[in-house]
């Protein structure tokens, strides 16, 4: 989106996903925190480690809340679970709070990262598919391909593509059964907090 601005291309998409988690991870690697959260963790006592662990966990789990819960509880999290005697420790909360969750002045609106809609309404969470497909196109062109390849590669996948269309109605794909089953927990984390209210 960054990028379109530059350019003066008008970008408005009905729907972003984007790799939240993994921006938070390299985020902590970035200032030297994964250690806290790593297995070899011998310098680190249990607590400390407990700590730090729902600390980063709760950063990640921001995506899966209600929207209207993720500033307040990022502001408890920071309060009850940041590591003491890290300086980087606060430099990663402000990054939170700049890029993420401060309402009306992040980087990154909720609306963006934010995927408790998508558990709601049993929308996809991820563009796995997306990602997939590109690799596998990248994997069947060489980097500078001449036009007659290109073609024929295009064409050779339109035709697989085609079958792999008229295979599906005929039988449809599962999806694997851990998805299900996280899907389940996370409507039923859902409904016992709207429960609670």
């Amino acid at each position: 989106m960054i990028q379109c601005a530059k350019l003066n291309l008008t970008f408005s998409p009905q729907r972003f996903t984007s790799d939240f988690d993994h921006s938070i991870w390299r985020k902590i690697q970035e200032l030297g925190l994964s250690r806290l959260v790593s297995s070899s963790r011998r310098e680190i006592n249990d607590d400390d480690h407990k700590k730090a662990d729902r600390w980063v966990l709760g950063a990640i789990d921001l995506a899966l809340i209600p929207p209207s819960l993720v500033e307040t509880t990022w502001v408890s999290l920071m309060n009850d679970y940041t590591p003491k005697n890290y300086q980087t420790a606060s430099q990663f909360n402000d990054f939170m709070v700049s890029t993420y969750v401060e309402n009306g002045s992040t980087r990154f609106g909720v609306d963006i990262w934010n995927v408790y809609e998508a558990i709601v309404n049993r929308r996809l969470r991820t563009n796995n598919h997306v990602e997939g497909y590109n690799r596998q196109m990248k994997a069947e062109f060489p980097i500078h391909p001449h036009i007659d390849q290109f073609i024929e590669t295009l064409r050779m996948e339109h035709e697989y593509q085609h079958h792999i269309a008229e295979a599906s109605q005929v039988q449809l794909r599962r999806r694997k059964k851990i998805y299900d089953q996280i899907d389940i927990k996370l409507v039923t984390w859902r409904e016992e907090h709207m429960n609670k209210k």
